[in-house]
């Protein structure tokens, strides 16, 4: 608790959290640490599942009425986000099995690193914002109509109406995620970006990858339907938009191999570093 709260006091441009698990009290302590709430920018990242809010393992109301109180607190949806990080101006970092919850930081055993090492800290951010780049921002009244279908839910579990309220639960985080073309893309230029970064794939070696990051997003009985015409899978229609957009835009490459890479900044070109696969 002392370890994070002086975290918190030291931020003085940017925020950084990332927990599967927020609850009204674990934000409150962190908050409260703050020195400079209404100037610093804060990027809280959570995965929404329902069954969460529906616990109160995630107070989905708390960060609604946060997110309205704060000027610059983005929540951000990351579908299956498991790790626990704290970030203060991309310089200092806590790495934990800590959730942002009371039971977290006052009774569990937890276990964690505080890093001081600045670039090694700035690593770490730049990994979680990557993460970050996968999910999408949900604002207060989406987070407020979630934290009531949730607490609908949790009354509702064991009956007909429990499996209506997961649909309307999950559809909402649907829309959120991707409601237009624009955002669609945007989704998956990021995932294509994020697995690129790993290693050079072949679009068919992409497809599982970027359909078990969303799955949701990528429904194969969702076809792209033109003049009466099938063309297969919308989703995968929206992962070739996506690299299109990349090459012509200079990031990406298809190299004689048919593997898609990232092309290399200048700087590394001429350092010799290889802008295919990554070891």
């Amino acid at each position: 608790m002392a370890d994070l709260r002086d975290l918190a006091a030291s931020a003085r441009t940017t925020a950084l959290i990332a927990a599967p698990y927020v609850t009204g009290d674990g934000w409150s302590a962190f908050a409260e640490a703050l020195k400079f709430p209404d100037s610093i920018r804060i990027d809280l990242l959570s995965c929404l599942r329902v069954e969460s809010a529906a616990s109160g393992s995630l107070d989905l109301r708390a960060l609604s009425e946060a997110h309205r109180s704060i000027p610059n607190l983005t929540v951000r949806h990351v579908e299956h986000l498991h790790g626990k990080v704290y970030v203060a101006d991309g310089e200092r970092a806590i790495v934990t099995s800590g959730n942002l919850t009371a039971a977290s930081l006052l009774r569990n055993k937890e276990y964690g690193v505080r890093v001081a090492d600045a670039p090694l800290a700035a690593k770490i951010d730049a990994d979680i914002r990557e993460y970050a780049g996968l999910g999408t921002a949900v604002p207060p009244d989406a987070l407020a109509e979630l934290a009531d279908l949730a607490s609908e839910y949790d009354a509702s579990t064991t009956t007909a109406r429990g499996g209506e309220l997961r649909q309307r639960y999950d559809l909402r985080l649907h829309c959120l995620r991707g409601d237009s073309a624009t955002s669609r893309t945007g989704v998956f230029v990021r995932t294509v970006l994020h697995l690129l970064r790993r290693e050079s794939l072949r679009t068919v070696e992409l497809y599982p990858l970027v359909q078990r990051i969303h799955p949701d997003l990528c429904d194969d009985g969702e076809l792209r339907i033109i003049r009466g015409v099938r063309f297969g899978a919308r989703w995968k229609h929206d992962v070739r938009n996506a690299q299109s957009q990349l090459q012509n835009k200079g990031v990406i490459v298809r190299r004689a191999d048919g593997r898609w890479a990232l092309i290399a900044p200048p700087d590394r070109r001429r350092a010799g570093a290889p802008g295919g696969r990554r070891s």
